[in-house]
This record gives structure tokens, sequence and C-alpha cells, in this order.
């Protein structure tokens, strides 16, 4: 059961984001990044995403890895990625999941004592997005603008109409750097 308020509970999914991440690291000597809202990236093709579904009072937060890969089907060519493909070491499934555990725990105890900053930082750190031209398709429309700021629950998007805090959404399109 989570021990955020209801607004917060997005902190969840960055939590585990920046616990693979790390984990990865270690495990396969990649450095993975983040694209806002829930994908690790390599480059610029997508290793994983995170999924998280709150129905009250429970959150269920899930993890999705591309890890031993060898090929890809040609509509996710030039879009995905593995572990395999990237070259890194392929860990044992149950050992990569339990490490990234042990960091999403300790993380979770920290957080919910109101200790947030230290993941906020890495998660700034760690996201491409920040700082760059996106556009984010949600409900009602897509919006095209430069994210500013990264919240642990949203982001801000500098548009042609000012600013913008957006809550969710996917990034459709990223402008690489």
């Amino acid at each position: 059961v989570p021990r955020l308020p209801p607004e917060e509970l997005p902190a969840y999914g960055v939590l585990l984001s920046v616990s693979a991440c790390e984990a990865l690291r270690d495990a396969t000597g990649l450095e993975a990044d983040l694209r806002w809202p829930n994908d690790l990236m390599l480059g610029p093709l997508k290793l994983g995403g995170i999924l998280a579904e709150s129905r009250s009072p429970r959150l269920v937060v899930g993890l999705g890895l591309n890890l031993s890969l060898r090929e890809l089907p040609p509509e996710l060519q030039g879009i995905a990625t593995s572990v395999a493909l990237a070259g890194g070491r392929i860990p044992m499934p149950g050992d990569l999941f339990e490490d990234i555990l042990r960091r999403f725990e300790r993380g979770a105890v920290d957080m919910e004592a109101g200790r947030k900053e230290g993941l906020l930082s890495t998660w700034r750190d760690r996201c491409r997005t920040l700082g760059r031209p996106v556009e984010i398709e949600m409900p009602g429309g897509t919006r095209s603008g430069i994210v500013r700021e990264l919240t642990l629950a949203s982001v801000v998007l500098e548009t042609a109409q000012g600013r913008q805090e957006i809550l969710a959404g996917h990034v459709r399109r990223l402008t690489e750097r």
C-alpha cells in the first residue's frame, strides 16, 4: 500500500525507473537513461518501460526490459533495442530483478520519509527529455514545446502559448541532440 498522497503516486514510477537504470548499469555495463514519462533508453532506442497504475488503496508498478533479444521484428527496428543487441553483459533476470527491488525498497523508505530531493536530482540527470523540444500526445491532442522542468509527478512544457504542466502523456517525438 503506497504511503504517499495520491497526487504524489507517480514518484513510485520514477523511483522504479531510476532503480532499473542503476541496476542495469551495474549488471550490464550499459548506461541507460530515461525519457519522460516511463521509457528506459539506450541512445535513441527504447530498452524498456515502466507502467504504474493506481487502484485505491493499492498501487501496481511494473517494469519490462529487453535483455536477451538478438533480433527484433521489422516494426521495432530503429525503435527498440536489447542489452544483447547493445553489446552489454546479459544478467540473470532473477538477479537483476532482486537488485532493482532492493534499490526500489531503499528509495521508497527515503521517499516516504520526505527525502525526495536525491531521487529528483538523479531523475533529472538521467532524463533525456529535459531541455529538449518534444511533441507530447495526450488526451485532447498533442502539445509541442520544450521540457523546462521535471517534478516527480509531471513535466512543465514551454509552448507558444506559455508554460503548461502535463501530468500524463506519451512523448511522440523527441528531438535528439
